[in-house]
């Protein structure tokens, strides 16, 4: 393993940490087919307001172009108990329990990179905007949903993914990402995590396809957040 760093790019809500050793189709890969699954779950149901049904379309998509899913993990927290973070290192936890010991820094690299960025930053306010939403109601106190994903994706187009959705009553501000959570206000969390690698005999035959497809969609809504895009 030669990883010792990686590069970031937003895709809808997810947090893509590409390794920098992959060869430029599989880094177009890896973002083209999990932009498809995005869109495609989120044109049947709503990403905050039907977290269930639209992550088990996600991960149908995901299938449908050739990944196998070899590890999934899901686990809902209802009640009350410290739980003490922020929906950042949450993920990111999850995400550190899959990965070898000798990736820890380039991920924990990675992550506080994404920690400093200013609550301004463009890439946070696009997130912002495709993964949080203020539900008011005037019979009962304001609930805030989340729901993101971090996903690293290595050589041979094998991926460790892991997201958060969460209804708090906490009033959740700009810096919601790295924000520390209360507790006492989580209505509902769930973690999900998963493993999986692409079967290129399947997405080769989609490949020419979907990049058609997605042409004019990727710049709409893949940001890179640093150098390289």
């Amino acid at each position: 393993m030669h990883t010792q760093a990686f590069s970031l790019v937003l895709s809808g809500n997810c947090l893509l940490l590409l390794s920098t050793d992959l060869d430029e189709r599989e880094r177009h890969d890896a973002i083209d087919s999990q932009l498809f699954a995005w869109l495609n779950a989120s044109a049947e149901f709503l990403l905050l307001g039907e977290n269930k049904q639209w992550h088990g379309t996600y991960m149908d998509r995901h299938t449908g172009l050739g990944w196998v899913i070899s590890a999934s993990a899901e686990k809902t927290k209802v009640v009350k108990a410290p739980v003490p973070g922020t929906p950042l290192a949450i993920a990111g936890q999850e995400l550190s329990a899959l990965l070898p010991a000798q990736m820890l820094a380039a991920l924990n690299d990675a992550l506080a990179k994404v920690q400093a960025l200013p609550a301004m930053h463009p890439v946070l306010q696009v997130l912002s905007t495709e993964a949080l939403e203020r539900v008011q109601d005037p019979c009962v106190k304001p609930v805030t949903r989340l729901a993101f994903e971090l996903r690293v994706v290595l050589p041979g187009l094998r991926v460790v993914a892991s997201s958060l959705f969460l209804e708090t009553n906490q009033s959740m501000d700009e810096q919601w990402l790295t924000q520390e959570l209360q507790a006492e206000e989580i209505n509902h969390q769930v973690t999900r995590s998963f493993v999986g690698e692409l079967f290129p005999g399947v997405f080769s035959g989609v490949r020419a396809l979907l990049e058609k497809r997605l042409e004019l969609l990727r710049s709409q809504y893949v940001m890179p957040l640093g150098a390289r895009g």
